[in-house]
């Protein structure tokens, strides 16, 4: 259990990681989203955003980590953090890192946004899913995050699992 929490931290963390970036980019080109919605596919910033929540989604699954590096390089910024339940990184370095031992752990695991990215002031949303290499889901949760002036990920903050109900049977 404590492994599979940890992988599925690790693949919250990237996919908020993924979205924070597309928000830096949206607020480095003047984009501005209103509070509380979600980014327009026909606004100018649609194009860069899912690229870079690609890149940062696909350096989760890749396991050549010159590749991994060279992608996070493009969309997490070298002193950019990453913290979810069960682990506080200061830098891409140790996010890097961090990644190759969760693939060493999960060989052919990947992230996969499952929502839209949700942007307003430099922060971000979104939620995600840790899928094993057989095709099974394995955990979900929700990133938050915030951009560089540039558009890169400074900070990413993972959530696993549903937020838990006020309401009483």
């Amino acid at each position: 259990m404590t492994l599979l929490r940890i992988d599925f931290l690790i693949v919250s963390i990237v996919t908020v990681g993924v979205a924070l970036v597309g928000v830096g980019m949206a607020a480095a080109s003047g984009d501005q989203q209103p509070a509380g919605s979600a980014p327009n596919a026909t606004s100018s910033n649609a194009s860069a955003l899912s690229s870079v929540v690609a890149s940062y989604a696909a350096a989760w699954g890749e396991p050549d980590r010159t590749k991994r590096q060279q992608l996070l390089e493009r969309v997490f910024a070298a002193d950019g953090t990453y913290t979810d339940p069960t682990v506080d990184l200061p830098n891409r370095a140790a996010l890097v890192e961090h990644i190759d031992q969760f693939l060493k752990r999960s060989p052919g695991s990947k992230i996969e946004p499952t929502s839209v990215v949700d942007t307003h002031h430099g922060s971000l949303r979104f939620a995600w899913r840790l899928v094993l290499a057989d095709g099974k889901v394995a955990a979900e949760g929700l990133d938050f995050g915030e951009l560089t002036p540039d558009g890169r990920i400074k900070r990413i903050v993972g959530f696993f699992g549903p937020l838990q109900s006020t309401a009483k049977p």
